[in-house]
């Protein structure tokens, strides 16, 4: 995940913004560099986030406002690694509804081998907000693979409940 972010809509349709770069490397006034910055830069005054209808805060962080895009059924990933190479160290940070749709699902399959290999063993934090309550997560996962398992699970539900 050469990107700070990622951002998918409903119609699986998605947009990334930034670009991650060694932390050493980061200069304050480069807003590719930062994911609040290169949202706000790239995503956030765009028609396609704006028909999303987020009632997103310009004047709050972007991580703090992850919860938000998956109750309004908006998948978002941050890419959260730093420089370490220990064990341990986080990698994706994702927000995910739980009214995940079909197109969705598409696009995160379409991701699988690239992020499995991204998170390469590391630690990423993913919760599955309930979309009808405020702040309610429903799952949480600590693998980009258990995530993977969970969406698995789910297409085979589907499948079955469709047969």
């Amino acid at each position: 995940m050469d990107e700070l972010g990622m951002i998918i809509n409903q119609n699986g349709e998605s947009m990334s913004f930034g670009k991650w770069r060694l932390r050493e490397l980061r200069q304050p006034d480069h807003a590719d560099d930062w994911h609040t910055d290169s949202f706000m830069q790239t995503v956030y005054p765009t028609k396609w986030f704006q028909d999303l209808g987020l009632p997103y805060n310009p004047n709050q962080e972007f991580h703090n406002q992850l919860d938000l895009f998956a109750k309004h059924g908006i998948i978002v990933l941050a890419n959260a690694k730093e420089n370490s190479k220990q064990v341990g160290e986080s990698r994706i940070v994702m927000a995910t509804p739980n009214s995940i749709t079909d197109l969705q699902i598409e696009a995160l399959m379409n991701k699988r081998n690239s992020l499995i290999q991204f998170e390469h063993g590391h630690i990423s934090f993913i919760d599955v907000f309930d979309t009808n309550e405020d702040y309610v997560i429903v799952e949480s996962f600590y693998s980009i693979k258990d995530y993977y398992h969970y969406l698995d699970q789910m297409l085979e539900n589907k499948n079955r409940h469709t047969k």
